[in-house]
Formats: C-alpha cells, structure tokens, sequence
C-alpha cells in the first residue's frame, strides 16, 4: 500500500454529482527539487506554473487508487499548481462509478509543503466545462462543451472519503504533440430539414446516470447535423462564421486534441474528429466526410469564447485522423491545431526494419496500436472505450513482451482483477468481461473468463510472478464453482448464460452458440489444463480436460469439418450441421486437432481458407472468420506449425489495407468500429518469427 499526509477533498456535500469538473490551485515555494504526489476519482490533469506536467491516474480496482508521482525541478521562487480532476460519477467501461475526489500533496527535503485537506492549501473553483451535456458513447462518460468567460465564485472544500492507495505500476506516458496539416476549407448552410437530435441507446438510458436530454445545458448536435458543406480556398485566416476546415493527421493518433487560436471578438466552434474520411466512394470535388457518430460515438467537443489569445487543449484523450473545425459564431485565426499524445512511451523511440516495405509498415502500425492502447491496461481500442476488456488481452499482452521486455502493464490489468469485489451485475463466481467497469446491465461473457485463466498461465510462463498468481487463486477457484454448474454428463458445458462469444463472425450467431458449443468447450478444456498448472493442488483437471477433447472429436467432427454445436432432441445431443473457419481454428489453436490426427482438414484449412478465400465458391457452407479471433488463431496455427512464408503473405494481404489507411490495426476487416484495437498488435510478434 501506499502513504500520503494529503486528505481526499471536494467541493462540499458534491462528491455524489454527475459530471461535476473542479480546478484546484495552490502557490508553493519550493527547493531545488520536490515531489508531486497525486490521485483522483476519477480523472486528472495537472499544470505547474502553467506547463502541461501530466493526467491520470492509472486505474485500479473499485475502491483502490494509483498514485502518480512526478519529480519537480526547475522550480520558481513562486510556483503555481493547478489540477483539473473530472468527477463523473456515472456507469462506464473506462473510469469507475466512485465518489468524486483530489489527494494532492507537494513534498520538499524536510517533508509536506502542500496538501489537500490541511488548512484549505489548495482554492477550488468550477472549470469552463459544462456540467449538463451529452455522454461521448455508451462505454465512456462525457462530452465536453466549453464556456469561456464566466467568472467560476471560490467553492467551500471537505474532507471526503478516498480508498486503498496503491502505486501507479506502469510507465507514465509519452505527451509529445503532433501537428495536423490544413486539407481543406469550405463553408456549409445550414439546411433544417436535415437536422436529427441524433439520439441512441448513449443518451436515453437513465440506467447509466446521464443527464435527461430536457437538462441539458447545450446540445449540439442537432446543429451539427443540419449543415450541408460546401468546398472553397484553403487557408484563409481568419476562420469565419459559416466557414469550417480539415486537418490531418499523418496517421490516426491518440491523445488530447490541442486548438491554438486568436478570437477577436466572441466566437464558438465545434470540433468533430474521426479515424477515417467515411466518404463511401471518395471524389476529390466532394467534401471530406469527418463523421462524429460513425463509431458510435459523439465525436464533438464544443467552444465558446470571448475575445483572446487561447491554448485549448482537450480533458479526454480521443482517436483522430481528420479533424474538421467548424465556426458557429464570430471569427478565429487558428494558429495550430495538434494532438498532445497519450500512449505508451516505448513508441517514441521504437524502431523496426525490413527489406520488405509493406511488412515493415504493418509492424510500424502494431508498433502505434499497441502504443495507443497501453497507457496503464491492455485496453481494445482507445477511442469508443478505452476498456480493458478480457481475450484481447491475452493477445496484447503478449505485444507488450515483445515491444518491451516486460509486462507491467498486465500485470496492473491482473492485480484489479484480483482486488476486485464481487461486482453486482454478474452472477457468483463469475468475473466482469472487462474491468475496471460498471455495468448497467446484467451482462457478461462467460468466455472472456476461461481466457483469462488461460492468460494467468502466460502470465506466469512469461514474467515468473508466483505473487500474482496466488493473488488471484479466489476469482479462480470461484469460476470453478461456476462453470462446473453447466457441466452435461459427457462433462461438456451446455445452454452457458448470458453474451457467449467466440468471435466477430457467423460463429457468434445464436444458432450458433446455443446447446453445446464446441468452441467454447475447446477453450474451457486449455483452462482446466492452464488451471491444473498453475495449481497442481487442484487434483483431476488435467483428467477432466483430455476427457473433454475426447468428447470434442468423437461428437463434433463430421468426417470433414468440426461442427459448431448440438441441440437437444428428445433429450438427445445431435449436431447442427452449422460450421465455420473459425471453429476449426479453435480446434488446432486448442490441440483438440493436430496436422497428424487430421490431415486432410489440415490441408483443408491451410490451402483453401484465409483471407483471400472466395466464400461463395470455395467451402460457402464454412462461414469465414473475422480479425478477432479466428485469423489471429489461424496465423499462429501457420507460425506454430512452420509456415513462415505463408504467414508473411496473408500478413500483408490482411493487415497492409489497414495499415496504409489509418496507421494502425483494426478489430473488423473492414471499416466498422474501432480502426484501432489493442489485440491487433500481436501480428508484429508473430511477423518478427519469420523474417
């Protein structure tokens, strides 16, 4: 555990408020050099004489929290120390339902110069943000529109409830900025007819402690989507009223949006920002579409400004390659637009090699995702979510091996799961899909689970941390207890509960999934035996599972293929007939079939399926696989198996079209969701074995 002077404070009787932004300053003199120690519920930023000095904290479990602490040196006579700290309080798959809270403390060679809850060090104001607006998407909390201007009146401060400090664990981050290039310039009308108050699941469920859409103090979009853009001249300064214009990015990158600009008089803007020009046939006489909602999201982040000379930098780090700027109100000059980045600090300086230009591009791009993607947990994608979401980590934790040597960052991932309590929404014995995470609703994903006691063995093959494995025993021995309900006589789990997934594919239909599904018991089988390992005091598992496989190959393979899943009739097992790709990839992946036990299939599987298959002519009645799972089994069935050649190839025919689009490695092979996802970084691995 970890120590502070420093008392948890906020703004009086408000720890419990929705969305409530708070800025604390303090004036310390300091020596040579000093110690800022920092935490929050449930985000922060902080600022020392009016320099960007860092954000986080790094996340934990519900009822913990890491402290960051950053080394102060340079020091003025008189310093100035600002923090930001965003108190949510709202259910999200990023940061944790908790009451609001700052502990701060600045600590000198002779010990506290400053802390929060001793003798009121520390003024509180409100920010510029404004409280009632809309949710950013259904895994993230809030949208952020900005007031300028309003004097914010001094707020009466309490000591409040904190929790369990632990250290941050992992690297800071990279903050270096990047600068986006001006593409294009135009204007838009506004036609009414077009506008929707573009309303979904985000912001009409009070299930997730939003605010009612008739509260909201702004609301943009429906203005948003009213206007009809038209192209013009690049360039001209300054930005009026009825005008917009695109930025780029050289790639997608992850971070703060910055917008350095001058406002003569009042003006408002709105920023919206995507991964991808979403023009479905672009035509240069055709205005870049930067869509706001195509992810799911909200993609807005909104201004309104007196006159001045403005260095805006966004609260949340967001995924942008294009950003389009549009003027409501009065004029701005825009001197830079840039992206102060928020990733993994091994990638600035991470190099790769290869005479093969599309091989090293792909690489470059795992490089980037994985940067992205690992600030302080193996998360899925840094733009919608921002989760550390259980199987995609299995794979990137793996990338973070490679890239650097160690796994601190999963081993973070590991300790919230093991110091997490029994959350709410899932049944007993069960653990959360993906954690830190509130849940709204009673779902989870059975076998997002059993990879996780497939990655606890990984886990400790790659780092030799016995501590984490025996920190983790109960969530285990407590997924014992729970699948063991599900067990048919054969020992197979059938009718599992709730989200069973396999992957992005047919294979995840419902037809596909129910009764007896034997991917998920191929996957159950590598847990029993992954479990055995890491505790041999757990007698019969290692038995259990081998008899399990056996059931596998006598009663899912036709002759041909391995069939997804039985149903009952009359009580009886029976098989579907429903098969795909990705099902026999579980099978190779999970040693229920070898090249030698099943050749043909085999040869089946490594000459006519892949990306490149024609569905429609070539095996229609095998639906394909999707990037997650399915391919990433198949490239390491190539790699495991010595087919270094074919590897490289379907790698390029796979990974390059991404790679040369945004930068970086997406969760679908086409453009859906997230064009950024953490698993995806893998590939680097599996690449480097074969060059």
């Amino acid at each position: 555990m970890f120590f502070m002077e420093a008392k948890p404070v906020w703004a009086r009787g408000r720890e419990k408020e929705i969305n409530l932004n708070l800025k604390f300053k303090t004036v310390f003199r300091g020596g040579e050099v000093c110690v800022f120690k920092v935490t929050a519920s449930c985000l922060y930023r902080a600022w020392l004489n009016g320099k960007f000095l860092g954000y986080g904290p790094a996340r934990a479990a519900h009822g913990y929290f890491r402290v960051d602490e950053y080394k102060l040196e340079g020091l003025l006579e008189e310093n100035v120390l600002e923090i930001e700290v965003a108190g949510y309080n709202t259910k999200s798959f990023y940061t944790l339902d908790q009451p609001s809270f700052l502990q701060a403390e600045v600590v000198g060679v002779n010990g506290v110069i400053v802390a929060t809850g001793n003798g009121d060090q520390f003024v509180c104001t409100e920010t510029d943000r404004l409280q009632k607006v809309l949710r950013f998407s259904y895994q993230r909390s809030f949208t952020e529109y900005y007031v300028n201007g309003i004097d914010h009146p001094y707020i009466e401060t309490a000591v409040v409830t904190g929790g369990k400090l632990l250290s941050r664990g992992v690297d800071y981050p990279n903050y270096d900025n990047v600068t986006a290039k001006s593409v294009e310039q135009g204007t838009y009308a506004v036609n009414a007819d077009k506008a929707d108050m573009g309303i979904n699941r985000i912001n009409t469920n009070p299930s997730l402690k939003i605010y009612p859409i008739e509260e909201l103090e702004k609301h943009p979009v429906e203005e948003i989507n009213s206007f009809e853009y038209t192209l013009g001249c690049k360039n001209n300064e300054p930005l009026k009223r009825g005008e917009y214009r695109v930025y780029k990015f050289n790639n997608s990158e992850t971070g703060f949006i910055g917008l350095k600009f001058k406002a003569s008089g009042k003006c408002s803007y709105h920023i919206v920002f995507d991964e991808v020009d979403f023009r479905t046939d672009p035509n240069p006489s055709e205005p870049i579409n930067v869509s706001y909602f195509r992810n799911d999201t909200y993609n807005i982040i909104s201004g309104e400004y007196v006159a001045g000379e403005y260095d805006f930098l966004s609260f949340e780090a967001y995924t942008a390659n294009y950003v389009k700027v549009i003027v409501t109100g009065g004029e701005m000059s825009i001197e830079e637009l840039y992206l102060k980045k928020f990733e993994h600090n091994f990638f600035s300086k991470y190099t790769f090699d290869c005479s093969d230009e599309k091989i090293k591009e792909i690489v470059i791009a795992a490089a980037r995702t994985y940067a992205h993607n690992a600030v302080d947990l193996p998360t899925d994608c840094p733009s919608r979510e921002r989760a550390g979401w259980l199987c995609d980590s299995y794979f990137s934790s793996k990338s973070e091996r490679f890239f650097t040597g160690k796994n601190t960052v999963e081993r973070n991932f590991l300790e919230n799961y093991a110091l997490a309590p029994k959350l709410e929404n899932v049944p007993e014995g069960m653990i959360g899909m993906c954690y830190p995470a509130d849940f709204e609703s009673e779902i989870f994903i059975p076998n997002w689970s059993m990879w996780y006691m497939v990655e606890l063995k990984d886990y400790l093959v790659r780092t030799g941390d016995r501590s984490m494995i025996d920190m983790s025993r109960s969530k285990v021995d407590g997924l014992l207890k729970y699948f063991a309900r599900f067990e048919n006589s054969d020992g197979l789990l059938e009718d599992l509960e709730n989200w069973v997934f396999v992957e992005w594919s047919k294979a995840n239909d419902a037809d596909f999934i129910c009764g007896v599904n034997y991917p998920s018991n191929m996957l159950y089988a590598a847990a029993l035996d992954c479990v055995a390992d890491l505790y041999p005091d757990l007698s019969g598992l290692k038995e259990k599972a081998e008899k399990i496989r056996e059931v596998i190959r006598r009663k899912s393979f036709n002759g041909k293929f391995f069939e997804d899943n039985a149903k009952r009739e009359n009580g009886e097992l029976k098989r579907t007939g429903h098969t795909t790709e990705t099902c026999q990839y579980y099978a190779f992946y999970f040693n229920i079939a070898t090249p030698q036990t099943h050749e043909e299939l085999f040869n089946v599987m490594l000459n006519d399926f892949g990306p490149n298959r024609n569905f429609e002519v070539t095996y229609p009645t095998v639906y394909k696989s999707n990037a997650f799972i399915g391919n990433y089994l198949r490239l390491e069935i190539l790699l495991r198996e010595g087919y270094k050649k074919k590897l490289l190839q379907e790698s390029v025919d796979y990974f390059y079209k991404m790679a040369a689009t945004t930068g970086t490695l997406w969760e679908h092979d086409q453009i859906f969701a997230s064009l950024n996802h953490g698993f995806s970084s893998y590939i680097a691995y599996l690449v480097s074995c074969c060059i």
